[in-house]
């Protein structure tokens, strides 16, 4: 991630998604927050989530 220029290092974690090739990712904009769920089986697990004070994450870009 980058921040007013700066490269900043998120924490990583193991998923635990088995041995699926393929996948369904959903992306959620709101203007108080970014979220990144992946289908398993019948159910959505988040991935990551984004807030940040004061930010309207519906304007401007996001990558990932």
């Amino acid at each position: 991630m980058i921040q007013k220029g700066q490269r900043l290092e998120r924490v990583k974690a193991p998923l635990n998604l088995g041995n699926q090739k393929a996948f369904t990712i959903q992306i959620e904009v709101t203007p108080d927050r970014l979220v990144q769920k992946v289908r398993v089986g019948d159910e959505w697990k988040a991935l990551d989530t984004f807030v940040e004070q004061g930010r309207d994450f519906t304007q401007g870009k996001f990558g990932f």
